[in-house]
Order: structure tokens, then C-alpha cells, then sequence
């Protein structure tokens, strides 16, 4: 179970091409350092400007070198000072684990569920927000929620401000629960020689042990390291395109900037992909920072796929239905993945972010329902498609549209027959440290930036891997 505690590390940095959990509308430990031409490692605190790990070079084309000072004073700063503030987030990660192990002590010992617990002391605490309080907060983030009109976003600001609610009487229930049993600090989180079976605390007969620790948190762990990195290396790929334009155009006889594609590395643009391929090729445009690497095991048991099963590379994108960013990434994926033929099978997992989108959950068991009568994919396409109208009406009359088996689909529908899976699904994406969507994982490696260029070249390196 996630803490209602909002993490501070991941989700206040969503990817500018993901629908973010924790935003009201859509808008193994790494080893640290920075791993240098010769591969040897260089330290990465402290995270001055001036300091040698600042000047190290990161990347070179044929006419330039480019280090950590080509890149912004912020971005720099976070990557030169990641490994203090994994030190800090370890930390916040081990109390909100102690938290959770609280809360399912305390329902163990009253005979309830963690879900009939958290009815119990907490969603029954939290009152929905007056009309004046969704109102006020309309007003003062306006521009946060692109201008819109406020009764097309007054549901999401009523659940919004109704988890903000709900995370400060989970504060005060925890602070009770604190006071109700001892908890035992054995070890510090961040001590040297660690190992697997050592306990790190105690509550009565429960502990949580070094292994349960790394189980449950080395994903967000990771993604804290990886935000760091990639952010460094699109800063420095789009210098690097930026300059490479300008000595393209200059051997071509045209001014500097003319001709350059608008747009940014990550926008998806399929022409820009291509025009940063050929010129990296040409000029030998070469990234040396290496991106940490993190493998996690993927249940795709029972879900939906494209390709051959016998495949050598599996490439799996947990999506929303009602996301828009979704809805763009899904076919790129696609496109991307069928090109490789039977080398490559792109599988769906759900991850409905029901606290921005109230449609998802129910579109992602309709599309579930669709997949036992083989339309999958044909029936998703009309959800992406048509976003603003996932009622369960509207979702029947896409399964008409298709020729579905109404009869089948509608009991499906009533009985909640695909809730259990979709729900697995959300508790596995959970677990893999998903933050918003879409999340895209190839062989288990989560490409961090998503962009046609990134998911062939990921594709390509699983292929090269699996031919070893």
C-alpha cells in the first residue's frame, strides 16, 4: 500500500509527455558518479560549478566537447548533489515504510482490511470541498490548469483538494498510531555493509528488514538517479542538435538557424528524430554519460500483445485510456515496434490514474472486456480517440461499434469481471515505480525519455544483448 504521504522526489518533475498522478489535471543501489570516456568513475559531490566533476566531458561531436557547464546551472546542481539527495530520500522512504507497516499492524489487530481501515480513520474523516474552496483554489492555479473553464475542471479540483484533505488526516491518524506502539530503529538506511537480512526496525512482531526496504523502494530510487542523468542528457543532445543545425547549414551556404526544425527533443516529432540521426552519424555526435541501468521483472501474464510471443524483445507500455499523452504515445509505440517485425512484441498494461481521469478505470475493464472477445486493440482505438466520452453508455456504444458480443460485454461490464486484473495491474505498476503515463519499458528497462529515437535505439540494444 502507497502512503498517502506525497513523495517530494518523482512527482513533482513529471515528464513533460506523461499525465502525472500527483497533478490535478494532465499537464541494487545505482552506483553513483559520472562514468567518464575511460569509464573510470568521477565523483559527483559537491555539486559546485567549479568543481572538476563540473568540467568532465559528457559529450563531443566532431567540433565540440560539451561537460556538465553546457548544460543549466539547475540541472547541473541537481546531477552534481543526486548522491546527497538520495541520501535524504532513502531516509523519507524508510519513515514512510515504517508508516505503512503501522497502518497494517493497527488493522491487523482490529480485524480489518487496509482498505476498510483507511474507510474507517481516514475517507470518512475527509469532507468534500465547499464550492467556495474549489473556487479559490481555481483561482490561484488558473494558469496551471491551461485557462480552462472551471466547471470543466471542477471534478478534478474537487478530488484533488479531497487527497490533499485525505493526506493530512493520514498524518494525524499515523502521528496517533506512533504514539500507540514502539518502533524500534536498529539501523541506519544509509550505513555502509549492509546486508540483506539485517533489520532495520521493529514494530511488536513485524520488521522491516534491508531486503524489504531495497524490495520496495529501489525503483523509486532509481527513478531519482535516472531523472537526474536523463536530464542532463537532453539538455546536452539538444545542444548538440542545436549546434550541429547551425554547421549544417553553414557547409550548405544558408545563415545559421535556418532550416531548424521547431520543437524539442522530446516532442515526438518523428521528422526531428530523423534529422538528429542523420546529423549525429555525420558529425559523430557521442553521449559519455552513462544512464544508470535497472531491470525489473514484468508480470505480462493475460495481457494484450502484438508480435510474435516467442519474440527476443518485449517492449510494454502501461497507459491510461483517457490520457491524451496516451493517445499520441500508443501508436509511435506501435508504429516503432512493428517495424522490427517478429523481433519485437509490444504488450499493454493498464495504469488508470483515476485520481485525474474518473473514466480510466472503467475504459481500461471495457477494453479488458473487449480482449476476451479478441478486439483489444481495435476497441482502444476508439477510446483514445474519444476521450471526452468514456461513460459507460458511450463505452457500450463502442462495443456495438465493433461488433462486440453486447450480451457478453455488457455482463462483463455489470459484474466487474475485469476489475481484478486492471487492478493488479495498478499495484504492479506501483511496485515498478510508475508515476504517470505512458511509461514504456523495453526488456524490462524503462526508457526515461520517450521519443521514436529512444525506443529504436533501446529496441536495437536488447536486440544486439539478446544475440550474445
Amino acid at each position: 500500500m502507497k502512503s498517502w504521504q506525497l513523495s517530494k522526489w518523482r512527482d513533482m518533475k513529471p515528464k513533460n509527455y506523461r499525465c502525472s498522478l500527483f497533478i490535478a489535471v494532465c499537464l541494487a543501489v545505482i552506483p553513483a558518479g559520472v562514468l567518464s570516456q575511460t569509464g573510470q568513475q568521477v565523483g559527483t559531490d559537491p555539486g559546485k560549478a567549479n568543481s572538476p566533476a563540473a568540467a568532465q566531458i559528457i559529450g563531443t561531436t566532431k567540433y565540440k566537447k560539451y561537460s556538465l557547464l553546457s548544460v543549466s546551472p539547475q540541472t547541473r546542481e541537481a546531477f552534481l548533489n543526486i548522491d546527497t539527495e538520495v541520501r535524504k530520500q532513502r531516509e523519507e522512504l524508510l519513515e514512510a515504510q515504517i508508516e505503512n507497516l503501522l497502518f497494517s499492524v493497527e488493522s491487523r489487530k482490529r480485524g480489518l482490511t487496509i482498505e476498510e481501515l483507511k474507510q474507517v480513520e481516514v475517507s470518512s474523516h475527509v469532507p468534500d470541498p465547499t464550492d467556495e474552496e474549489i473556487k479559490v483554489y481555481y483561482e490561484s492555479n488558473r494558469k496551471d490548469l491551461d485557462n480552462k473553464p472551471l466547471e470543466e475542471v471542477r471534478s478534478y479540483i474537487r478530488r484533488y483538494l479531497r487527497r490533499q484533505a485525505a493526506a493530512v488526516q493520514w498524518r494525524k491518524f499515523i502521528a496517533e498510531l506512533f504514539g500507540k506502539y514502539t518502533v524500534k530503529r536498529l539501523k541506519d538506511i544509509n550505513a555502509t555493509n549492509l546486508s540483506a537480512n539485517d533489520v532495520l526496525v521493529t514494530i511488536a512482531d513485524d520488521r522491516i528488514t534491508v531486503l524489504d526496504y531495497e524490495n520496495e523502494n529501489r525503483a523509486e530510487i532509481w527513478g531519482t538517479r535516472a531523472d537526474a542523468y536523463e536530464a542532463v542528457i537532453q539538455e546536452v543532445e539538444k545542444a548538440m542538435f542545436t549546434d550541429l543545425q547551425d554547421i549544417e547549414a553553414k557547409h550548405r551556404g544558408s545563415a545559421a538557424g535556418e532550416g531548424q526544425l521547431e520543437g524539442t527533443p522530446g516532442n515526438l516529432s518523428e521528422a526531428e528524430d530523423k534529422l538528429k540521426d542523420k546529423l549525429f552519424n555525420k558529425y559523430h555526435a557521442k553521449i559519455l554519460l552513462t544512464r544508470p541501468e535497472f531491470v525489473q521483472d514484468i508480470n505480462v501474464a493475460e495481457a494484450p500483445f502484438k508480435g510474435s510471443p516467442k519474440a527476443a524483445v518485449t517492449v510494454v507500455m502501461f497507459s491510461d485510456l483517457q490520457c491524451p499523452h496516451c493517445a499520441v504515445a500508443h501508436p509511435m509505440v506501435a508504429a516503432v515496434t512493428a517495424a522490427f517485425g517478429n523481433k519485437v512484441r509490444f504488450i499493454f498494461k493498464n495504469y488508470p490514474l483515476t485520481a485525474v481521469h474518473p473514466n480510466a478505470f472503467r475504459a481500461a475493464e471495457a477494453a479488458a472486456a473487449a480482449q476476451a472477445q479478441g478486439k483489444f486493440f481495435e476497441y482502444i482505438e476508439r477510446l483514445y480517440k474519444n476521450q471526452d466520452a468514456l461513460n459507460d453508455e458511450q463505452l457500450k456504444r463502442y462495443a456495438s461499434d465493433i461488433g462486440l458480443d453486447r450480451k457478453r460485454f455488457d455482463e462483463s461490464m455489470s459484474t466487474g469481471q475485469f476489475a481484478p486484473r486492471i487492478k493488479a495491474d495498478i499495484t504492479e505498476g506501483e511496485k515498478l515505480g510508475l508515476f504517470g503515463t505512458p511509461t514504456v519499458f523495453v526488456n524490462g528497462y524503462e526508457i526515461y525519455f520517450l521519443t521514436r529515437r529512444n525506443l529504436r535505439q533501446a529496441i536495437n540494444t536488447a536486440l544486439r544483448s539478446a544475440k550474445r
